[in-house]
């Protein structure tokens, strides 16, 4: 099995049990949302699904969903990202 080298902003223990299942390029949106609940740091507007219709993957309300329902832990979890 290759060992692939993930820059560090990608290995967020959000990503955790991600990174074996999905792409790069889907890693890097998951972690921009991600990075948009870290910066607002309150309540986002309401989600219109744009986001998740697109590129079916889970939105920063989603995610900030996640993290207030897990309080133990912020680590996704496949069964968390839309799937088709």
């Amino acid at each position: 099995m290759m060992k692939i080298k993930l820059s560090f902003h990608l290995q967020a223990s959000i990503l955790r049990d991600l990174v074996a299942y999905m792409t790069l390029f889907a890693l890097h949106k998951i972690i921009e949302q991600y990075n948009l609940i870290m910066i607002i740091k309150e309540s986002l507007s309401s989600c219109i699904n744009i986001f998740i219709r697109t590129l079916s993957l889970s939105c920063a309300h989603k995610i900030q969903q996640h993290i207030y329902d897990t309080a133990e832990d912020e680590v996704l979890k496949i069964e968390d990202i839309h799937l088709h």
